[in-house]
Order: C-alpha cells, then sequence, then structure tokens
C-alpha cells in the first residue's frame, strides 16, 4: 500500500500473501484519515517475481459534522469592495471551503446561473420541448452579451438533438400530437408561403399553432408549450 499525506498507516506496508492457482486471498491494510481531503489517492499493488499490476482510487475525506452553506451578495461599487459573511459559530477548524464569483453585470450572472439547467433532451414531445428551450435561451443569451463560454458547444448539440427529436414526432399529416390522445389536442404547422405540395415537417414551417377541438383547461399550457416548440424550430432553420 503506498503511503500518502492524507493518513496513517496502522499496519505495514506491504503484507505478502499466498494465492493458489484461480483463487483468492484477502490482505487487509489499516490506516486512519489524518486530515481532509477531497480527493485522496490509494493505491494497492501486487506484484510476484514476474508480473504485477497496481489499482489506485481517490478517497473523500471530510469532517464528521453537518455541513452548512452560507452565501452573500452585493454589488461592489467605488471604495466599496468589502463583503461579511455570517460564519457558523461552531464551524470545524480546517473544514471552510470559500468560493467568489465575480461578475460585471446582471447578464453574465444569469448566464452563469443557466448552466445548471442545460439538460440533454429526453422523453416525449413536450419533456422534449421543457428539456431542450433553455439551451436555447442560454445561446440567445450568449449571443446578445457577444460573450463566450466552454458551455456553447454543449449547448448547440443539445438543442439540434432537441430539434431532431421534435422532427420524429410529426404525423404524416403534419401535425404534432400532444397528450395521451392525439385526437385531443393537435399541433398544425404554418408554411412560409402558399403552396399545393405539403411541406417536410420543420423544413418550411415558421410556426406551431396549436388547436384544440374542444376547449379545456390544458389548452392554453398546450399552446405555450407550442410556442416554444416553433421557437425551437424556428433556431434550427434559421441556423
Amino acid at each position: 500500500m503506498k503511503a500518502a499525506d492524507w493518513f496513517t498507516l496502522l499496519t505495514p506496508a506491504s503484507v505478502q500473501a499466498s494465492v493458489p492457482a484461480n483463487g483468492t486471498t484477502p490482505a487487509v491494510f489499516g490506516f486512519r484519515a489524518a486530515q481532509a481531503v477531497e480527493a485522496g489517492p490509494l493505491r494497492i499493488t501486487a506484484a510476484n517475481a514476474q508480473d504485477g499490476d497496481a489499482v489506485e482510487k481517490t478517497v473523500r475525506v471530510h469532517p464528521d459534522g453537518e455541513p452548512r452553506a452560507v452565501t452573500a451578495s452585493r454589488l461592489l461599487r467605488g471604495s466599496s469592495t468589502a463583503m461579511d459573511l455570517d460564519l457558523p459559530a461552531g464551524a470545524m477548524a480546517g473544514s471552510l471551503h470559500a468560493e467568489l464569483l465575480l461578475y460585471p453585470n446582471l447578464g453574465a450572472q444569469i448566464l452563469h446561473s443557466m448552466k445548471a439547467v442545460l439538460e440533454r433532451p429526453y422523453g416525449c414531445g413536450e419533456q422534449t420541448i421543457s428539456s431542450t428551450y433553455p439551451s436555447l435561451l442560454y445561446l440567445e443569451l450568449l449571443k446578445a452579451s457577444k460573450g463566450a463560454s466552454p458551455m456553447e458547444d454543449q449547448a448547440r448539440t443539445y438543442l439540434q438533438l432537441g430539434y431532431d427529436r421534435l422532427l420524429g414526432y410529426f404525423d404524416p399529416g403534419g401535425g404534432l400530437p400532444i397528450g395521451a390522445k392525439a385526437t385531443t389536442t393537435q399541433i398544425r404547422r404554418s408554411p412560409l408561403t402558399e403552396s399545393s405540395s405539403s411541406p417536410r415537417p420543420g423544413r418550411s414551417s415558421r410556426s406551431i399553432a396549436a388547436a384544440s377541438r374542444r376547449p379545456s383547461s390544458g389548452c392554453s399550457q398546450a399552446s405555450r408549450r407550442m410556442a416554444v416548440g416553433s421557437r425551437i424550430m424556428e433556431a434550427r432553420m434559421r441556423s
């Protein structure tokens, strides 16, 4: 067992063991954590006179206490550059970890916060729309701010995946079924120009309008979801 600065060995660092052919033999090492560590290396090596191998994993060691998070924010302007944090009185020594985030404007803060809601499109049509829309908003905000982000490629990938999934939900008649029954609420695509030929899904549509055959409490929600779906389709057709 390879020594490391985050633990203390309680047994010898090496032991000898006899392993039968096609068998196993346990080897026990005792050690005690000496300090907190986020990713402490733990390496075990086994070898004989001819061959050997090793495995290494990381171990997280934290104080035996209750995690607490304290946040504070303020506008730094001119000579006002100080910020106070109300830390717990019983905070354990060596357990404090601080992270400082500085934003030049409110848009940068929103852009950073939106990273947490980016996700790979999944599920039915409605789930695909709701999981893809944050990627579209993220890219639009990034474009408006004229900035750059390492998350841009991931957001574009998710937007393309959501677009491709939505294309797969169109039926041969040009509708997009919503809900358990396609006859309850159906989405129709509006062509850009008048044409006698049927438009291809996603190729010649500017908007998706919701048309319900009977009034229901979910009609307005379906309309809003389809408006979002329309924006996703438009964004990919423009790109």
